[in-house]
């Protein structure tokens, strides 16, 4: 078993960026250990205010979920329309 983890932070504040941070964490960190580490809050405060917001590969994880080596935890911003929404306008039209 490995001392440590490599894991990746993404967080993408506008559609046209995507902010990455590559982090080296000691093994059993959580994805709020994660977080901390990242400094993502200092840098884009309220980016994580909803704990539903934050996914490992695109699938929906807790705080307290427990990271593994090459994981990526995303941090997803608000949708800006609902996608049912916008694909029945689109149908309409």
């Amino acid at each position: 078993m490995t001392e440590s983890i490599h894991i990746e932070v993404t967080y993408s504040p506008r559609p046209d960026r995507v902010l990455r941070r590559c982090l080296v964490l000691p093994w059993g960190s959580t994805v709020a250990d994660a977080l901390s580490a990242s400094h993502l809050q200092e840098d884009f405060p309220g980016c994580v205010d909803d704990p539903e917001s934050l996914a490992v590969f695109s699938r929906p994880v807790a705080t307290d979920c427990q990271l593994h080596d090459g994981d990526r935890v995303e941090v997803c911003r608000p949708l800006c329309a609902d996608p049912k929404d916008a694909r029945r306008r689109r149908a309409r039209s």
